[in-house]
C-alpha cells in the first residue's frame, strides 16, 4: 500500500509465499541449531550422582566448598557418606538451574 496516493497497491500472493518460505526456513534452521546446542549441553551435564564432584573454590582469601557443576549438583549428605565426594548428588529436577551462581 502506498501512503498518500489514495490507491492500494496489492502485493502478489507469489511474493507473500516467497516471504513465508524464507521465514519458515529461518525458523526451521534456528530450531535445528537450538536442538543441537541442547543435545551438546545435556551430554556434558552429569546424569548420575557419581559424576558430581566436590571442589574447594578460593576467592579473595576465602575458601568455599561446592559440588560441581553447580547447576545440577548439590551437597546432600546421606548416612554412610564417609568422603565429601560422595555427598555431592544431582539436584531434584525442580531445583536444577535455579540457584544463582555467586
Amino acid at each position: 500500500m502506498r501512503v498518500g496516493s489514495g490507491r492500494i497497491k496489492r502485493v502478489s500472493s507469489r511474493a507473500c509465499q516467497g516471504v513465508d518460505r524464507v521465514r519458515d526456513r529461518v525458523v526451521h534452521h534456528a530450531a535445528r541449531g537450538l536442538a543441537s546446542i541442547l543435545r551438546r549441553v545435556r551430554s556434558r551435564l552429569p546424569s548420575t550422582d557419581a559424576e558430581c564432584k566436590f571442589d574447594v573454590v578460593t576467592s579473595v582469601g576465602e575458601r568455599t566448598t561446592v559440588c560441581v557443576p553447580r547447576e545440577t549438583c548439590a551437597f546432600q549428605y546421606r548416612f554412610g557418606d564417609v568422603m565429601l565426594d560422595r555427598c555431592c548428588r544431582l539436584k531434584a529436577p525442580g531445583e536444577a538451574l535455579t540457584d544463582p551462581v555467586p
